[in-house]
Formats: C-alpha cells, sequence, structure tokens
C-alpha cells in the first residue's frame, strides 16, 4: 500500500509559513431587490476589461441603504485583522466601490496599492472565477527549480481559482495580484469591495518603527 513502512508514525503535524491568508466568509447576507435595484442605478463607468466601475468610490459611506452591509464589512475586517492575521493593529475603511459583470465581461489582473486588505462581497453571481496570481509558488520561493506535480495544492501552484456563491464575502491581502474569468451567464455579476489599512500607531518606539496611520482617508 502507498502507506507501507509509515505504520510507526501516530500522527503528523504542520506549520504553514509564509502563507497567503486569503479567506471566504460563507453567508447568508443577501441585498434585498430594492437594495440591488439601488445598486445598479448608480453611476457606472465601463471599463477596458469591459465590466463597469462605479463613479461613488465610497459607497458604503455615502449609501444610506447599504449602511447595514457596511457593519457586516467591518466585523469581517476586525475578524480577519485580529483572529486570521492575529495581530492587534486597528484598522480604517478606505474606499468602497461597486462593479457589474454582464455576460462575457471580466476583471483585468491587477492589485491594490496602499491597501491592507481588501474585501469583496458578491451580491448577485452565477459566472467569473475569481483568479489568483503569484510569481512562484512556495516551494520555488525556498528553491528556484522545475518539478512535476502529483496533485495541485497550496505549495505546488502558482495560480488558484475559486467560485464565489451569492452572500460570499471574499478577503485577499492589496498586494495581491487577482482578475476573474469572463462572466459566462445572462445574469450580471454584482460585487461591493472595499480597502482597508491600518490605523493608529503601527510599531514600536523601542524599535525605532513607530508610525501614526490616522485619517488617511481623501474625500
Amino acid at each position: 500500500s502507498k502507506n507501507a513502512g509509515l505504520d510507526e508514525i501516530a500522527k503528523v503535524n504542520g506549520v504553514d509559513l509564509n502563507a497567503t491568508p486569503v479567506r471566504i466568509y460563507k453567508t447568508n447576507v443577501k441585498l434585498s431587490r430594492s437594495q440591488l435595484e439601488k445598486l445598479k442605478n448608480l453611476e457606472y463607468v465601463k471599463k477596458p476589461a469591459g465590466h463597469y466601475l462605479s463613479e461613488q468610490k465610497y459607497i458604503l459611506d455615502d449609501c444610506s441603504f447599504l449602511s447595514g452591509l457596511k457593519n457586516k464589512f467591518n466585523k469581517i475586517a476586525d475578524h480577519y485583522t485580529h483572529d486570521v492575521l492575529g495581530i492587534k493593529n486597528k484598522k480604517q475603511l478606505l474606499h468602497s466601490w461597486a462593479t457589474i459583470n454582464n455576460k462575457n465581461d471580466k476583471h483585468h489582473i491587477h492589485s491594490h496599492p496602499n491597501s491592507f486588505f481588501t474585501i469583496v462581497y458578491y451580491a448577485q453571481v452565477e459566472s467569473g472565477t475569481l483568479d489568483i496570481y503569484l510569481n512562484k509558488s512556495s516551494i520555488e520561493n525556498m528553491y528556484n527549480f522545475d518539478y512535476a506535480i502529483k496533485e495541485y495544492n497550496t505549495y505546488n501552484s502558482r495560480n488558484w481559482k475559486i467560485m464565489p456563491e451569492a452572500g460570499d464575502f471574499m478577503v485577499l491581502l492589496g498586494d495581491l495580484v487577482h482578475g476573474t474569468s469572463p462572466n459566462e451567464s445572462d445574469v450580471s455579476k454584482i460585487l461591493i469591495a472595499s480597502n482597508y489599512f491600518i490605523k493608529g500607531i503601527s510599531g514600536t518606539l523601542d524599535n525605532v518603527s513607530d508610525v501614526q496611520f490616522d485619517n488617511i482617508k481623501n474625500k
């Protein structure tokens, strides 16, 4: 058998260092028909990749019909900061915007400069994966050699595809390069995204690294 000679091993423990902390929060948070219509009726600009981007860049702050959703964003941001990343730093909501991908539309490959992390909420989706791109796999970061893959996993892969569902909140670090596959459905993919950054003091005086981040939102 494939485990021959390993019978004496009772348990295998592991520590995944240098991880890329992408998280998918599966929720039952759904926008009402009225909220979806109001979201669709915002002013949008068509981007080169085909999708539509809202002209408003602070919709969670400015659109009263999204006030409850803003609270969900902030709670997930708290959990990601403190329970996933395991750091004490406070964070602040910066930009928030909406995008619409009609049939055959997609997002170009990009990252989010000047963002600590980004949260994406999928209000409506039937097609179109979130595609994540790394320059090197975890293995290649340690040893620069080519290898034959037996089964794709988080150690040997440079790219990863995630198929979101309506109600999902996706969280990824701001420098993570990502895009989407085309929406192949007649149903528009509608999402709301937000950027977060550190708030207050980051670092310590003892390490000669303390920096104050406050009121960095430009409106």
